[in-house]
């Protein structure tokens, strides 16, 4: 399971970034003529310098420990809400390695340099903009297609799923609305009324 930014506040808080598009262009020199530039890929890639920070020394040792285990010292990816458009988006870091920094105050920053990866999340249309989580089921019963975890599951499955959830469910109109619900093995294996899906993700 991919790794998820370690704190509550998604940018904990963000204090300052800036961004750039990768260069992506290869040229080469035919035998006539001028040079040729190609893109390497169709895919956007982001490249941002981030400072945030972070509420405590107790954090910095969270994020130090999230770094180290979780993330390889940085070679794995993470989820994190882009900067601009609070939706989810996989980075990894540039290299191995960020800053701190720290103020008398008492303050702890970390600037980092991170590249956001391609490729869609099969989850993020069900997570609402802002949340940094991943659904922990999704029926979509207008695709047809189901999720416990990050398993694809039956429809006839969804009878497993027990407890208290955020329920995020989108209607046919595409009007999302937010409720907390129990379940006990009876989340609809067929589609409510004007239901297109609905997610869940634990209390």
């Amino acid at each position: 399971m991919i790794a998820v930014w370690p704190f509550s506040d998604p940018l904990s808080p963000l204090v300052q970034s800036t961004a750039a598009p990768v260069d992506q262009l290869v040229s080469f020199q035919p035998d006539i003529g001028p040079a040729i530039s190609r893109p390497r890929t169709t895919a956007r890639l982001e490249l941002w310098s981030l400072q945030v920070r972070l509420h405590s020394f107790e954090q910095l040792k969270d994020f130090e420990a999230w770094f180290d285990n979780q993330l390889a010292f940085g070679a794995l990816p993470f989820l994190w809400l882009h900067p601009t458009e609070k939706t989810l988006k996989r980075f990894r870091f540039e290299t191995g390695t960020y800053d701190e920094s720290f103020t008398r105050a008492g303050r702890v920053f970390i600037s980092m340099r991170l590249m956001m990866l391609p490729g869609a999340l099969w989850f993020a249309p069900y997570v609402p903009k802002g949340m940094l989580r991943i659904p922990d089921f999704v029926a979509d019963y207008a695709a047809d297609k189901y999720w416990i975890g990050q398993q694809a599951v039956a429809a006839s499955d969804l009878d497993q799923i027990s407890g208290t959830y955020l329920v995020v469910q989108q209607d046919t109109s595409g009007d999302q609305a937010t409720s907390t619900v129990t379940y006990d093995g009876d989340v609809p294996q067929a589609a409510p009324i004007g239901l297109d899906w609905i997610a869940g993700f634990a209390t």
